[in-house]
């Protein structure tokens, strides 16, 4: 599905990208689909490396697929856990 939107004709003016998992009951990656993501975001940032990644919700599901991601190292993208939309928006929209 990310290969979608990094196709996407706009992609290269992003900025930013919320992702809202409030309302998820259940979420589950394995380590070779969360490299993956990353490695696939790593390549898409050789043509737009300004994108902010937002994520809403407290599931612990969620939270332990998102630290994997940021810890791995190939991400090129900011990214941080959030607990509300409106804080999400706040961060994603402030100016580098």
């Amino acid at each position: 599905m990310q290969e979608r939107g990094h196709a996407h004709p706009d992609f290269d003016i992003l900025h930013y990208s919320i992702h809202d998992f409030s309302d998820c009951g259940r979420f589950a990656c394995n380590e070779s689909e969360i490299e993956y993501s990353a490695a696939i975001d790593g390549a898409a940032s050789a043509t737009n490396n300004k994108i902010k990644v937002a994520v809403c919700g407290g599931n612990p599901d969620v939270l332990e697929v998102v630290n994997a991601y940021m810890s791995n190292g190939l991400s090129p993208f900011p990214v941080r856990v959030f607990s509300s939309i409106e804080d999400a928006r706040k961060w994603v929209t402030q100016t580098y």
